[in-house]
């Protein structure tokens, strides 16, 4: 019986990573907009420049994509738990940004 390609789980994966990494920067550029503050201390100082803030996390998750295709290579297991842990990590992260009240205007 032939092997079932994984391509579109792990394309399923990648595409869920990203769109994490897109709705991380806008929760937290809206958290900072209404006056929160970064929690992560080594982020303070890219959430303090919003354009270097986009560049680096456009940036890591590019570097982290390219990983995980690197060792999907070879260790397609590790790679799927890889990105099941992230993707489940930051939908946490994302999910928290988001409950943060926001004054009203």
């Amino acid at each position: 019986m032939p092997r079932r390609s994984s391509n579109g789980l792990f394309t399923s994966l990648y595409i869920g990573f990203a769109t994490t990494q897109v709705l991380d920067v806008h929760s937290t550029l809206r958290a900072l907009d209404a006056g929160h503050r970064e929690a992560n201390p080594m982020m303070q100082w890219a959430t303090d420049r919003p354009a270097a803030f986009v560049a680096l996390k456009t940036a890591t998750t590019a570097g982290t994509l390219f990983v995980a295709e690197r060792v999907r290579r070879h260790h397609p297991k590790a790679a799927l738990i890889m990105m099941t842990a992230l993707d489940t990590a930051y939908s946490f992260v994302v999910a928290k940004n988001y409950s943060v009240p926001m004054p009203r205007r």
